[in-house]
């Protein structure tokens, strides 16, 4: 196999490996923490949790992200059990917060 077919099979291995990838991958800090800062860092923290990530925490980083989908955190299957910090910033569901009175 010569330098240019030895190239072309490299880049058709990387473009077939980023095609798997997610396009976004929801950032952790230094404490494990996925930090969400956005609607879809919010979808993407539902969808870690719900898909068998149960004690997986979350630190809000941003205020009002509009949550425009009605699935939550944590399902019957996957019952959420990890730490979730507003930090005092707002998460918004039809201009309602979802969390109005904590501690």
């Amino acid at each position: 196999m010569d330098k240019k077919q030895k190239s072309r099979m490299i880049s058709c291995l990387l473009a077939a490996v980023c095609c798997w990838m997610p396009a976004a991958a929801i950032e952790q800090d230094a404490d494990g923490y996925y930090l969400i800062g956005s609607t879809t860092e919010y979808e993407e923290f539902c969808d870690l949790v719900n898909s068998g990530n149960p004690f997986a925490s979350a630190r809000v980083t941003a205020d009002g992200i509009n949550v425009t989908r009605s699935i939550g955190v944590g399902e019957r299957e996957h019952h959420f059990r990890g730490k979730f910090d507003g930090q005092g910033h707002t998460l918004v569901l039809n201009g309602v917060p979802l969390f109005e009175h904590t501690q």
